[in-house]
This record gives C-alpha cells, sequence and structure tokens, in this order.
C-alpha cells in the first residue's frame, strides 16, 4: 500500500512538471541549453569573489628559520603589529603551536608550586599586572615549565624554549595573558 501511494505521488510530480504537448526530451535540451548559456556569467561571479577574498586575506606571513636547537626564533619587537596591541601579530598567530625561542629575564612573578614565571624583555621591569591602562600582557610571556621541580628563580639572561600559545586568556595561573609558551625548558646565557 505504501509503495502504491508513493508511485502515484511520483507520477503526478512528473506529470506535473512536464509543459502540455512537449516532449521530455525537448525540456531536457532545452535545460542544458540555459545551463551552459549561465556558466559564464557564473565563472565570473566566482572570479570577482576570489578577487575580494584575496583583498580581505592578510599579507603572507614570512616565518623564521630553525634554529640549531631545532626552534624557531621570536623577538620582543615581534609581538604586536605596530601599535595596537590589543591583539596579537599575524607572526605570533601563525606560529600558533610551533616549538619557539625567546631571550629575556624572569621577573618577580612566579609560582614555584604550579611551575610558572613571567618572561620580561629586560631585568627588573614594572610588574605587568599593576598597569592602570589594561593592557598588562604588553610584551610579556608567562612561561610554564615542564618540570616544575626544576624551578628557582634567577636574576640570569635566559633562553627560553616553549610551545607558543597566542590569544587572551585566564590561563593555569589564573591570570589574564595573551602570550604563553607551554612545556619549556630554559638556561641562562652570557
Amino acid at each position: 500500500m505504501r509503495y502504491g501511494s508513493l508511485i502515484i505521488a511520483l507520477l503526478l510530480l512528473v506529470a506535473c512538471s512536464v509543459e502540455e504537448g512537449t516532449p521530455i526530451q525537448q525540456q531536457v535540451e532545452e535545460a542544458k541549453h540555459n545551463q551552459l548559456l549561465n556558466k559564464p556569467v557564473q565563472q565570473q561571479a566566482e572570479a570577482e569573489q576570489v578577487e575580494v577574498l584575496e583583498e580581505i586575506l592578510p599579507e603572507q606571513v614570512t616565518l623564521p628559520e630553525k634554529n640549531e636547537r631545532d626552534s624557531l626564533p621570536i623577538g620582543w619587537d615581534s609581538f604586536f603589529d605596530g601599535e595596537d596591541v590589543t591583539k596579537p601579530s599575524e607572526l605570533f598567530k601563525a606560529l600558533r603551536g610551533e616549538r619557539v625561542e625567546i631571550t629575556g629575564w624572569m621577573g618577580e612573578v612566579l609560582s614555584l608550586g604550579q611551575g610558572w614565571f613571567l618572561l620580561i624583555p629586560a631585568p627588573g621591569a614594572d610588574c605587568p599586572f599593576c598597569s592602570e591602562d589594561g593592557q598588562f600582557w604588553n610584551k610579556i610571556m608567562i612561561v610554564f615549565v615542564e618540570d616544575a621541580s626544576t624551578l628557582r628563580y634567577t636574576r640570569e639572561h635566559l633562553r627560553v624554549t616553549g610551545t607558543l600559545d597566542v590569544g587572551i586568556k585566564v590561563d593555569e595561573s589564573n591570570y589574564k595573558t595573551m602570550f604563553r609558551l607551554y612545556d619549556a625548558t630554559f638556561e641562562s646565557i652570557p
């Protein structure tokens, strides 16, 4: 019974779609012809859409080459594009999830038990969380070390290597940060 109703519905659908007195083959040919006529217009519209997309996309970011320690070197001047400190640079976005290396100094804000410290660009820099302008992530990086038991405060210049994470969030330290290094190691450098 169900199949009979389905067959009748299909026959009615086919009958309604056929113009009176016009063979189905002729209707199919007309449809193909109309489709061919519309194809150049469609291709032109797709080409225009590609041009618009290319204008919106940012320029290709040139990534640094890996160094002898098999990490990508980054510097403090690469954190932001220009003067806008509200979003990370395109380079840092492209390096998200990559193993990177940066030099700096250990800030006085650290947690030996949780295994993290703040990396700052110059020794003795001000506490970044005391900023009144709300831009406390300006050029600081929170570093989560691989082994918390190895973390000790030092005033020495450091080379830090870890996996880069970028974007504003309240991280595992319970601070709101923009730049983080995970599974990091560090060593003193001259």
